[in-house]
């Protein structure tokens, strides 16, 4: 797992968005989150709290901080609804 703030680890891949339950208010992604993030291809899209973990391939050799950047850029004004956003590999996320 990744440490707190605006923390962002890893990257993602080109599959299906899948949501965890467990957010903010107890519900999985919303339907306009998980279209916004499917265009990052993610394996895996999960809530946690306030923590918005996104896993896919194309973050693959990417520094956090653009990691952070391309998440954000997708979300828009989304972004600011959470603590932290995690963007991490599939590899990665098999870690986590």
């Amino acid at each position: 797992a990744a440490a707190g703030g605006a923390t962002v680890t890893g990257a993602v891949t080109a599959a299906a968005v899948a949501t965890d339950s467990g957010g903010r208010d107890g519900t999985a992604v919303d339907g306009t989150l998980a279209k916004k993030l499917k265009l990052l291809k993610p394996t895996r899209v999960a809530l946690d709290g306030g923590v918005l973990r996104v896993a896919a391939a194309c973050f693959e050799g990417l520094p956090a901080e653009k990691r952070l950047k391309l998440v954000t850029a997708v979300l828009k004004a989304d972004a600011a609804n959470f603590d932290q956003i995690e963007a991490l590999t599939p590899d990665e996320d098999q870690g986590s």
